[in-house]
């Protein structure tokens, strides 16, 4: 298991969990500004969580997960009158994760 998560301003990465079920991570990174991570159903909608199958939606079910998309906007820690008129750089960058065989895995059942 791998987690990561925003604490503050810090990218945090946690491999292991405490006994309370808390992510004991290490930062990987500093000047975070938003981090979001959202499902991608195969119907195309993209929600924070999925459903066990308790509603009536049919398609936001787990079984339905198509893939995980993560947006994060980073800003630079230091500044330079030189550039971006003294204020801060900052930064968007967007990552999908579609590993083939979750709709695979789905179809095959």
């Amino acid at each position: 298991m791998v987690v990561y998560y925003r604490n503050g301003v810090q990218l945090m990465r946690a491999t292991k969990l405490n006994v309370a079920l808390v992510p004991q991570g290490e930062m990987i990174a500093t000047g975070m500004q938003s981090f979001q991570a959202r499902l991608v159903f195969t119907d195309g909608s993209v929600v924070a969580q999925a459903d066990s199958g308790s509603d009536a939606n049919a398609v936001n079910d787990y079984d339905d997960i198509a893939a995980l998309r993560v947006q994060a906007t980073i800003q630079g820690d230091r500044t330079d009158p030189r550039v971006n008129n003294g204020l801060p750089v900052t930064k968007q960058l967007q990552w999908w994760f579609a590993p083939r065989n979750l709709i695979y895995e789905r179809n095959r059942a």
